[in-house]
């Protein structure tokens, strides 16, 4: 019997194991003597992934991580939906598609013993919509931003307001040819101490002469790309990759860039465990009355789609279960 046997309830757990929720990944690596330059192989690695830097990471987190993960190798079996995972909420949109309204920015949550109404903008006016019972899966740095009348409980408001959230940039570049397909390549999916951090081949079982390779930024490297513009951001990416690959100047044609945190709709990567956050996923998946919360930070698969699928099926199990 393992001593972590639920993974979403840690109120049980060792003390000496909750006491690492008071750390950041970098105290517990400075405190266990572990050298520079272990901890910026640890920023390279791990850090990378949660978009976030060691100092903002939760030391438990990396203890769970570890736990229910079991870590991330080449021979990883990875999923993908033919023709694209767009075509996954394309064909719920289908089903639903008379009652997805877009634009239409959420400004207020009103809900009270039997009934919710949320107040949106349209077409220049603020209009509402009122029901018995409603879910919120938007994420938390949105929803911070949003009025709630009246509050949610004490610890659900913190939650909210406190979650820790990352710093991510991609930048998809196109060339002509697929020189990192080339005998004596470096390959084509790399982890590099450069600006572009982990570059892969995004064009893998699409036919043409033609390929696209994505960069994945985070951490303190995302938050200094996105202050540059979009044609500086593409010099450094065009500069960079020649330094990976010496031919992908030469057959460079496009690319673009996306910085999450400046997006209005999300303003962060995705969340992640921050020191002192380690009850935060418990509270956060509670409903509220007749408010019911889904989204991948309501989850233990964080920044997955397969999390985010996962959410709403448990947020619409707690409304049939109601009934």
């Amino acid at each position: 019997q393992p001593v972590i046997d639920n993974p979403i309830d840690w109120s049980h757990l060792p003390e000496d194991i909750l006491a690492l929720d008071k750390l950041s990944i970098k105290e517990l690596l400075i405190n266990e003597g572990a050298p520079k330059d272990i901890i910026d192989l640890y920023t390279y690695t791990n850090a990378t992934e949660s978009t976030g830097r060691p100092e903002t990471l939760s030391a438990f987190r990396l203890v769970m991580g570890h736990y229910m993960a079991g870590g991330f190798s080449e021979d990883t079996d990875e999923g993908r939906i033919l023709g694209g995972n767009d075509q996954l909420p394309k064909s719920f949109s289908k089903a639903i598609s008379s009652n997805i309204k877009y634009n239409r920015p959420v400004r207020k949550i009103v809900h009270g013993k039997n009934s919710v109404e949320v107040f949106f903008d349209e077409k220049g006016k603020q209009t509402s919509v009122k029901g018995i019972r409603t879910v919120i899966a938007m994420p938390l740095t949105t929803l911070r931003r949003t009025d709630i009348v009246p509050y949610f409980s004490e610890e659900k408001m913190n939650v909210i307001r406190e979650q820790s959230y990352g710093h991510v940039m991609k930048i998809a570049m196109q060339f002509k040819k697929r020189i990192w397909d080339e005998k004596g390549s470096m390959g084509q999916r790399i982890f590099t101490d450069t600006p572009l951090r982990r570059v892969y081949h995004f064009s893998i079982d699409q036919p043409g002469p033609r390929g696209i390779l994505l960069s994945f930024t985070s951490g303190a490297d995302a938050e200094k790309l996105g202050r540059m513009s979009e044609e500086k951001r593409l010099t450094v990416a065009r500069n960079t990759s020649g330094k990976l690959w010496p031919k992908t100047p030469k057959y460079w044609e496009s690319g673009i860039s996306k910085y999450w945190n400046e997006d209005p709709w999300v303003r962060g990567s995705y969340s992640f465990v921050g020191p002192g956050q380690h009850d935060f996923l418990n509270i956060i998946r509670r409903p509220e009355g007749q408010v019911h919360f889904a989204g991948e930070h309501t989850t233990i698969h964080r920044a997955s789609m397969n999390g985010a699928i996962q959410s709403g099926v448990r947020a619409s199990d707690e409304i049939k279960q109601i009934g």
